[in-house]
């Protein structure tokens, strides 16, 4: 019996490893392998996981319902639209999947001893996140070894990492710091996780990302129990490495253009997005159809120039206000839900819906994976209990 004993927990730490060696693979090399391929192995993974224990949540079969409405007025909205194009039907594939995703990483929390697997891969995320500011680093100094790794526009520099879009990588490294932070409450990994991928994201120079972190920190200062060393840490050594760059280069402009240039670029900045916004409210709102039931996933651009890099407007435009009225309420349940844990002493999962929301009004990638993973957390945080155990930072 003790070898089968040991045999059997032999077996589940190989399962566990290999979820967490997944979990890299679909969140920060996705674009290494074929579309598609670690987005159906990750979620086989996780499914094999949850099917063995299923319970039912009241809480996650509320949310669902929402979202099923919500997917209802996007399917009808594909239906209505006046152009169907390739992409169209791709893009309502791409949602329910996201959905799908939700509901099964959810389920995949409620089993504590999953968490074997995500401390692996923040493990491996702080790793690849070291390598991404150090090539960021030797950039700015003159060194183009690692390129490949960095998106270069001008005098902007930006980490990408292994994906193609740095925009991407900063919301798979901000799914990555939330489920640091989560882990760090449960006293599952260090704080020195947490600091490392927050520099990855910082270095990504998302601007949405940077906001999302920032208000989160600020929000939770409303526990009682702050993570007063982590943030001021954080905030030190971060500043300690661009006052060093700084002395050290001897270039401080080119420094400060390298970081701040991007933020001040006309063409993508609040002033341009806001203009391109304004512009599809006034050609979607003279529309009836179109005001209640969108233009259809996909068409956003058949409103406007430029993309609004804003969730709430492209699922308004393309949806109607119908499906957005619908998703709204998802996250109003949500917000209230944090508001009552807030309440209750814990501001953690109040800071990450914020963030979200924060996030979603400065890009529009609510289509993609990690986005519904980290929805998923928050939902999952919303809930009265789930971070008391082992928690650090409760109530005095």
């Amino acid at each position: 019996m003790t070898q089968f004993g040991e045999g059997v927990r032999v077996l589940q730490m190989t399962r566990q490893i290999t979820v967490g060696l997944l979990f890299v693979v679909a969140v920060h090399l996705r674009d290494v392998l074929p579309s598609g391929v670690t987005e159906v192995l990750l979620l086989s993974a996780l499914f094999a996981f949850v099917a063995r224990k299923v319970k039912i949540n009241r809480y996650l079969v509320k949310l669902i319902f929402i979202l099923l409405l919500f997917a209802f007025f996007y399917v009808l909205s594909f239906f209505v639209a006046v152009r169907h194009e390739a992409t169209t039907l791709n893009t309502v594939f791409i949602l329910l999947y996201g959905m799908v995703v939700f509901a099964i990483f959810f389920q995949y929390l409620e089993s504590r001893e999953n968490n074997t697997s995500l401390i692996i891969f923040v493990r491996v995320t702080s790793l690849l996140s070291v390598i991404y500011v150090l090539a960021w680093g030797m950039k700015i100094i003159g060194y183009s070894h690692f390129d490949g790794l960095l998106y270069i526009r001008g005098s902007n520099v930006r980490v990408m990492g292994f994906l193609n879009n740095p925009n991407y990588y900063s919301l798979s490294m901000l799914f990555s710091f939330f489920v640091s932070l989560y882990l760090f409450r449960l006293k599952q990994v260090t704080w020195i996780c947490v600091f490392l991928i927050s520099l990855g994201v910082i270095f990504s120079l998302s601007r949405g990302a940077i906001l999302a972190i920032s208000l989160f920190i600020l929000v939770t200062f409303l526990e009682k129990r702050f993570i007063t060393n982590l943030t001021i840490c954080i905030a030190i050594f971060i500043l300690a490495c661009f006052s060093f760059l700084l002395y050290e280069t001897g270039f401080a402009a080119d420094v400060f253009t390298l970081l701040f240039g991007r933020f001040a670029d006309s063409g993508g900045g609040a002033a341009a997005r806001l203009s391109s916004l304004m512009l599809g409210w006034h050609s979607y709102s003279s529309d009836l159809q179109h005001f209640l039931f969108g233009v259809g996933p996909g068409n956003l651009l058949s409103l406007m120039e430029n993309n609004p890099h804003n969730s709430f407007a492209r699922i308004l435009f393309e949806s109607g206000v119908l499906g957005f009225l619908a998703y709204v309420t998802f996250i109003t349940v949500l917000l209230l839900s944090a508001i009552r844990q807030t309440l209750s002493g814990s501001a953690f999962a109040l800071g990450m819906v914020l963030s979200l929301i924060a996030f979603s009004l400065t890009n529009d990638y609510y289509l993609v994976k990690d986005f519904w993973l980290i929805l998923a957390l928050a939902a999952y945080c919303c809930q009265s209990g789930r971070l008391e155990s082992g928690c650090r930072f409760g109530r005095r």
